[in-house]
């Protein structure tokens, strides 16, 4: 039986949701007693990907928000060196993980700017702002917008961020 255009398109999307490692980039002002990976995995749905993603601070979980999305829209491309500075007021974080991927997405649309790092980060109880390290390239417009439905963010006991993240693609 021949694939639907949907089972198809599912198809070309398993090469981009392998589970990733990477090594925290931002250092967190938490002591832990043994050292912890930064962890995100993309989880498949029809017409939409769930971004897990886990960290020792909330700054790391926006770093590792970052290089999924990059990993995402431009994976291993390269082109002109760029910078750009995102502000969310908000004075809940949940919804400050949903806006940032949201104004990455709005980047990478208008500008296309593909975010590789943090900068730097200013956090107070109502704003965030974030320096970004990049590069100006054609990425792919996949990711049509975050959604809300589902959106989880917790922080355990032992200092470590989670987040749940549902992309329309």
């Amino acid at each position: 039986m021949e694939p639907t255009t949907e089972q198809r398109r599912c198809e070309s999307f398993r090469n981009y949701l392998r589970p990733a490692r990477f090594p925290a980039t931002i250092d967190s002002s938490k002591s832990r007693s043994e050292k912890e990976t930064t962890v995100y995995r993309f989880l498949e749905h029809t017409a939409q990907l769930e971004l897990e993603i886990e960290a020792g601070s909330f700054e790391e979980l926006l770093a590792e928000a970052t290089r999924a999305f990059a990993e995402l829209v431009a994976p291993g491309s390269r082109g002109v060196p760029a910078h750009r500075t995102v502000e969310i007021a908000r004075d809940d974080e949940k919804t400050i993980v949903a806006d940032w991927l949201s104004e990455l997405v709005y980047l990478a649309e208008t500008d296309s700017f593909v975010p590789r790092r943090l900068l730097a980060c200013e956090r107070t109880p109502d704003r965030i702002s974030v320096k970004l390290a990049g590069f100006l390239d054609a990425p792919r417009p996949l990711i049509k917008a975050i959604t809300y439905d589902g959106l989880e963010l917790s922080e355990s006991s032992r200092g470590l961020w989670q987040a749940k993240v549902t992309l329309d693609i």
